[in-house]
């Protein structure tokens, strides 16, 4: 039977690597298939290879490896199997039956609300970039969850997460895998998915982008909004109430053409969206536009309006708009002080 290696923690937690055909399959950290760069990790490490029992496991760098508690230079590999090799920790799991029917999950409240992810072989849940599902979101860590199918079930394993990760009100124990039933609800963070089963075709994610609304072009800057501009917008609140983040968010998924003007005891900041897609920032206390972006994901409060209008023909800001809050929400878990940062 096939085999699947998946990474609980370490510097590659979330990394899923196959064992296919005969082997050997390096691990190590320099010029290895499967590569693991923790300390104690030997260039070439350890071999796996398919014996007539099934995978085996030899080290080759002399420094061994552990298999459920137990230290071992050679042993014989199963489902279910806990390694331990230098600093990281990995799961042994199985490729996903084929009959088995595929699953989903359904994002039914936070950042990401109304979107559909498919599982297929497996899903990881976190805020880095290469997260299969980048959550937008301080609570969680940046490798928080994943969700694996292994033989005929569907389970969901905690990665080490800081604030944990929930089943029906239930926290995880970190790297115990957690069987899924249809309908479970899954929380990490604000975030609540729901897991589904699903009949027939697969769903499909795709979103139909809005077109870009033919109004005046509102120029790059930090101008006074004046009153009457503010109650002619098209959405209005506090982030005190919307986040930054989910306020961004909410405008990506929806497709909008505008600018965003932020009202804050400090000065006026503002945002460019082109067809949901950030474009350009602005604020009093920074020059580069990315910098100005970063800082207003750290405002805790202040008035927002948001106005529709023709997208600006100043493009200073190119990063995916996903991958671009990302990097802001880091920066706002690593801040102490929101005035220090502004």
């Amino acid at each position: 039977m096939q085999l699947s290696l998946v990474v609980v923690s370490g510097g590659s937690i979330g990394a899923v690597f196959d064992l296919e055909g005969q082997g050997p399959h390096w691990i190590g950290s320099q010029g290895c298939n499967l590569p693991l760069s923790d300390p104690g990790i030997a260039a070439r490490h350890a071999r796996f290879e398919l014996g007539p029992e099934g995978w085996v496991l030899t080290d080759v760098g002399g420094e061994g490896f552990w298999v459920n508690g137990v230290q071992k230079r050679h042993a014989l590999i199963q489902i279910g199997d806990q390694l331990r090799i230098g600093a990281a920790r990995v799961n042994v799991v199985t490729h996903r039956a084929l009959e088995r029917p595929p699953a989903c999950v359904r994002a039914i409240a936070g950042p990401t609300a109304g979107q559909v992810f498919p599982v297929g072989r497996g899903l990881s849940l976190g805020r880095a970039t290469t997260a299969d599902v980048p959550l937008l979101d301080a609570r969680c860590s940046r490798v928080h969850c994943r969700i694996e199918s292994r033989d005929r079930d569907y389970v969901i394993l905690d990665l080490g997460s800081t604030n944990g990760s929930w089943v029906n009100q239930t926290r995880l124990v970190p790297g115990r895998a957690h069987a899924l039933e249809r309908h479970d609800r899954i929380q990490v963070g604000a975030t609540v998915l729901e897991f589904d089963l699903i009949e027939g075709a697969e769903p499909s994610t795709d979103r139909t982008e809005a077109a870009p609304m033919n109004h005046e072009v509102w120029r790059r800057g930090t101008a006074k909004v004046e009153p009457e501009e503010v109650g002619s917008a098209s959405l209005q609140g506090d982030l005190s109430r919307m986040a930054f983040a989910e306020l961004v968010q909410f405008l990506h998924t929806s497709g909008k053409s505008g600018h965003l003007v932020i009202h804050h005891t400090s000065g006026t900041f503002a945002v460019f969206f082109d067809r949901g897609n950030v474009i350009d920032a602005a604020s009093p206390f920074h020059d580069q536009p990315l910098g100005a972006f970063c800082a207003m994901a750290r405002l805790g409060c202040g008035a927002f309006a948001f106005h529709d209008t023709a997208p600006s023909e100043t493009v200073t800001i190119r990063c995916p708009t996903p991958a671009l809050l990302i990097e802001a929400m880091r920066l706002v878990d690593e801040a102490t002080e929101v005035g220090r940062l502004l």
